[in-house]
């Protein structure tokens, strides 16, 4: 077995366009209250180990600093009772008599996938969150919103995202208002000044700054719950030689290889 990092991570979506999500006390809230490093270990046996940030640990961009809000449910608990939710008699929350149910979408597609969804439906109902899940075929679930894709168009609350980086830190795409892949929907003006300065420069002293940045107000803000940062094992024949996958392809240099 060849191991290699991949470059791209798997992580949760809080669709900020919608209402309680569109309150980033209430996504801290949601991040705390989810161990990642259980999701980590018992579904993967740590062969995704827990990330912080879209960059992925590898690359001159990554900032080791930035951090998600740490699991933890007496924080979580008290944040979603200064927000209202409080608990019932049957410890479900509530505000003004409205339940606090979410949809939570997965595709059914991925084992790691459904199995972290079911996982975060049992951390968050221990929190008073009432979740229901959702399946979606990969078909409908990536696509444009001009395609009925479910990310794009917003029908949804929170889901399971896995996404391919490329080599290039640039991730404007995924998190600028207008970017083409923004699942969550987010829109800072201070992530969009900071990818636009990124992309204006060449130096890598000054786009490794400026990334930072990024990471840490995507931390802060947390339109995404990142979860896991792959290491995808490859099963080779006794014989063959050369076979050296990249975080990028594990093609990348099959002229190479022999049996």
């Amino acid at each position: 077995i060849v191991y290699a990092p991949f470059a791209g991570f798997g992580a949760l979506v809080l669709n900020t366009r919608r209402a309680p999500f569109d309150d980033a006390r209430m996504r801290r809230a949601l991040a705390s209250s989810i161990d990642r490093d259980r999701l980590s270990e018992a579904i993967t046996q740590g062969q995704y180990a827990v990330t912080d940030s879209d960059q992925p640990s590898f690359s001159w961009a990554y900032d080791p600093g930035a951090r998600l809000p740490p699991y933890d449910t007496a924080a979580a608990d008290r944040a979603l009772d200064d927000l209202g939710w409080t608990r019932g008699a049957d410890g479900m929350r509530r505000k003004q008599g409205r339940p606090l149910a979410i949809t939570l979408a997965v595709f059914p597609e991925g084992d790691t996938a459904v199995r972290t969804a079911e996982y975060v439906e049992r951390m968050l109902a221990q929190r008073g969150v009432a979740v229901t899940i959702k399946k979606v075929t990969l078909a409908h679930f990536y696509l444009p919103k001009s395609a009925g894709g479910l990310l794009m168009s917003g029908a949804y609350d929170i889901a399971y995202m896995a996404y391919r980086s490329g080599e290039d830190p640039d991730d404007s795409d995924l998190v600028t208002c207008a970017g083409a892949s923004n699942y969550a929907g987010y829109c800072s003006a201070e992530i969009d000044a900071l990818e636009t300065a990124a992309l204006a420069t060449t130096r890598v002293p000054e786009r490794s700054a400026l990334y930072a940045r990024v990471q840490r107000v995507l931390a802060r803000d947390v339109p995404y719950v990142y979860l896991y940062a792959p290491r995808y094992g490859y099963a080779l024949a006794g014989a063959m030689r050369g076979f050296a996958p990249t975080p990028f392809s594990p093609t990348a240099n099959a002229w190479r290889w022999e049996k």
